[in-house]
């Protein structure tokens, strides 16, 4: 399947995590809700691993794979934290997630460039720059 179709699935998962966050502060602790929805997450990953076969790769996993890995599990769970936290101070969803949306993906450009030596275009930049310009507007 083609990459583009697993943006469609991003896409849907961040908005969902923005509106049902949003949705639930009235009613339970930010906290609380980043328990249970870090439980349905580990369940869900657990289902996933056991379907796709992944218990085969397990011991040919190398050490680095793991750590980075693991890495990427602080930092969606920091994220998410984040998500439930910024809700629970008052933050509008039509100002918090295009900020954070927004400047996650120029950090990505970024990141993608420096740390990866992926290659930059006028066209790339000018859309970086129209997303900093962005991330101003909304934010006043």
């Amino acid at each position: 399947m083609h990459w583009l179709v697993y943006t469609l699935v991003v896409i849907t998962g961040g908005v969902g995590i923005h509106a049902f966050s949003k949705l639930a502060k009235p009613y339970i602790d930010p906290i609380y809700t980043f328990l249970l929805a870090g439980g349905v997450f580990f369940a869900i990953s657990i289902v996933t691993f056991l379907m796709v076969g992944g218990r085969e790769h397990i011991a040919q996993t190398p050490t680095k794979g793991i750590v980075f890995a693991l890495c990427a599990g602080v930092a969606t769970a920091v994220a998410n934290l984040g998500v439930f936290l910024m809700y629970k101070a008052g933050a509008p969803m039509s100002v918090a997630m295009p900020i954070t949306r927004t400047s996650t993906a120029v950090l990505a450009v970024l990141l993608g460039f420096f740390l990866f030596a992926e290659k930059l275009t006028f066209v790339n930049l000018t859309g970086v720059a129209f997303a900093v310009a962005a991330i101003v507007l909304i934010a006043r």
